[in-house]
């Protein structure tokens, strides 16, 4: 399972989902984050407003992001990647408060390696 976080720094959640400069990709297995990488988004494509950003985590199951508009909820739905809404700024505590909660979610799901 892959959890993805819009971010500029690596440290905080973007403002701003399409104009984030990257993503951090956790993965989770048995219950844990076993490994994490970040995907830099095009600073072209940054610029000009047209971040390919679901070419970037199309292999994730869910992203965590502060708001979600009607166009990035049908582009997410299309991809079935779930999302999950928060206010909170530090991504390590966004991954591993959530993991639980997602895990949880898909206990009725075969997570085997």
């Amino acid at each position: 399972m892959k959890i993805a976080i819009p971010t500029d720094d690596g440290l905080f959640i973007a403002k701003d989902f399409l104009i984030s400069k990257a993503f951090l990709v956790f993965t989770i297995r048995f219950n844990k984050i076993t490994g994490q990488e970040m995907r830099w988004n095009n600073p072209p494509d940054i610029q000009s407003g047209k971040n390919n950003f679901i070419s970037r985590i199309e292999d994730c199951d869910t992203v965590i992001l502060h708001s979600l508009d009607e166009t990035i909820s049908k582009e997410l739905t299309a991809k079935k990647i779930k999302w999950i809404i928060t206010d909170q700024e530090i991504i390590t505590s966004i991954a591993t408060e959530n993991v639980d909660k997602i895990v949880r979610k898909e206990s009725n799901t075969c997570c085997c390696p």
